[in-house]
This record gives structure tokens, C-alpha cells and sequence, in this order.
């Protein structure tokens, strides 16, 4: 669990002088941070960073997938994945709050579907677990059985 810092030092003052392990890891954990913090400062003034967020994250790379939106008004959402960062960081958006990125968008369209197997919101809110049962047992189980119920 966490203490604060001045708990911290009122045990370091306890454990004078058997806290040097402590004092010596807490000093070099202040240094980490300051180098961090000059390490963001410097990418804020060349313009590499601002708030902490990198430009490029604000660039549209692909568009990964398409689906219906949730709600009828706002078109469709689309799967984006952002510049430099990894496909685990896709976020679904509007197509409306994307009106910069017309290009990628078209780029997607004109690849045409792979697989039209995107549920909808209404499709994922349904399934419950009794609807992911098989009606009968796979091929490849081959003596094995989904449920408790087939026999």
C-alpha cells in the first residue's frame, strides 16, 4: 500500500541510520522523476508533446472496421487506428467527428468488407450466455460435448 511522503521520512528518521537502503532508493526515485519531467519539458518545447499527448495520436493511420451506430442519427462508427500508436489503442468514433480524415475513410470503403461479421451494439447487448450455446456438438470436438445437456 501507499504511504505519503511525509510518513515516509518519519520512518526514514526512525531507522536513522538502517535506512540508508530506503533513503538511497528514495533519492534515486526522485531523480528518475526529475529527469521524466525534463525529458516532457523538452518534448513540450519542441513541440514533440503537448499536454502529454503526441500530435501524431491525433492523426487517423487506417480505418480498421465499420459498423452501424448506436444511435440512427449519427451514421456509422468506424474502428480507428491512430499514428504511432499500437492496434491495441483503436478506439471506435463517429464518422461525423472525423470530417479531416475523409481520405482514410474512402481508402477503407474502396477495400471493400474482408468479413461483415462486426456486431452491432443491439447484436452484443442480446447475447447472453445461453445464446452462445452450439445446437449441436462441432466436428472437431469429436466425442466431446459443448454442454452438459448433450449426451
Amino acid at each position: 500500500s501507499w504511504v505519503s511522503e511525509s510518513q515516509l521520512h518519519q520512518a526514514m528518521k526512525v531507522f536513522k541510520g538502517r535506512a540508508t537502503g530506503v533513503k538511497s532508493r528514495l533519492n534515486g526515485f526522485w531523480r528518475l522523476r526529475q529527469h521524466i519531467a525534463q525529458q516532457d519539458n523538452e518534448a513540450e518545447e519542441t513541440g514533440d508533446v503537448r499536454h502529454g499527448v503526441c500530435p501524431a495520436w491525433l492523426l487517423v493511420d487506417r480505418v480498421v472496421a465499420e459498423r452501424p451506430s448506436c444511435t440512427s442519427q449519427r451514421g456509422s462508427e468506424l474502428l480507428v487506428k491512430w499514428q504511432e500508436l499500437g492496434y491495441d489503442l483503436c478506439s471506435w468514433e463517429h464518422e461525423d467527428d472525423l470530417p479531416d480524415f475523409k481520405a482514410e475513410i474512402e481508402r477503407f470503403r474502396a477495400r471493400g468488407p474482408i468479413k461483415n461479421d462486426v456486431p452491432t451494439h443491439a447484436e452484443v447487448a442480446s447475447l447472453s450466455s445461453g445464446d452462445r450455446a452450439f445446437a449441436e456438438t462441432p466436428a472437431f470436438f469429436d466425442g466431446w460435448h459443448t454442454s452438459p445437456i448433450s449426451a
